[in-house]
């Protein structure tokens, strides 16, 4: 999904990984799990918050704790479910980020919703709850990893240009005697200067996607005098 659509356009690693091979003048694919491990070591060096993406996820509860979801970043909403999206229409059972959220603009004014801070806490790849649930079940709302059905990243197009400059650089360094030093010094200009724009841009993208996609998730709030609950057939993704 596109946290912001017609703003960016996605793209595959395996095409950047094509566009730089077509660079290099490489026309096999013995080296595309090279090309993988550097396109990823890439993305890392930039600190490139726009990889995360919100994501919703039904996840199961054993033994008070609920395993998290490949590619989880940041919780934003947990909320203990019996297969109805809650359990006794109850509040306590929803379990909010609202530091997140009110960085983000997002109003939660009634008082009701506490910090998750002390209901659950976040251990290794696990959330573990602070008192017993009854529930076998609850729905997880989270930044994760922007990747494909076959676990291959997904970025934006802005991103092209550096990472195809840093995997024909670190190639051809590899490969000096193919292609010289000034063709390797040109690939690593290229990179710098390309990376210390998306810098800029990956941070104010992010914040003004970040602050939209959460306005959105609690668009889906259903209110009325009596109780609050969370209507995620309402959600965008």
């Amino acid at each position: 999904m596109q946290p912001n659509p017609g703003k960016h356009r996605e793209v595959d690693i395996r095409d950047i990984i094509s566009s730089a091979k077509m660079e290099l003048g490489i026309d096999n694919m013995d080296m595309d799990l090279y090309f993988l491990k550097l396109a990823n070591e890439a993305i890392r060096s930039l600190g490139a918050l726009s990889i995360f993406i919100p994501k919703r996820e039904c996840l199961p509860i054993c033994d008070n704790k609920v395993q998290l979801p490949c590619g989880f970043n940041q919780l934003i909403l947990l909320s203990v479910n019996d297969g109805q999206n809650r359990l006794n229409g109850l509040n306590q059972y929803l379990y909010l980020d609202t530091n997140l959220l009110s960085l983000n603009g997002v109003s939660l004014n009634n008082g009701q919703y506490l910090y998750y801070g002390g209901s659950i806490e976040i251990v290794g790849d696990y959330i573990h709850f602070a008192s017993t649930q009854q529930a076998t079940e609850c729905t997880l709302v989270y930044f994760g990893l922007n990747v494909d059905e076959h676990g291959f990243m997904k970025v934006y197009d802005y991103y092209e240009r550096a990472l195809t400059a840093y995997l024909c650089y670190k190639y051809a360094r590899q490969n000096f005697k193919e292609y010289g030093q000034y063709i390797i010094e040109d690939y690593k200009r290229e990179w710098i200067k390309q990376k210390q724009y998306i810098k800029g841009l990956d941070n104010q993208s992010f914040a003004q996607d970040n602050m939209w996609q959460l306005k959105r998730i609690f668009g889906a709030w259903m209110l009325n005098q009596n109780s609050q609950e969370f209507n995620f057939n309402a959600m965008p993704y």
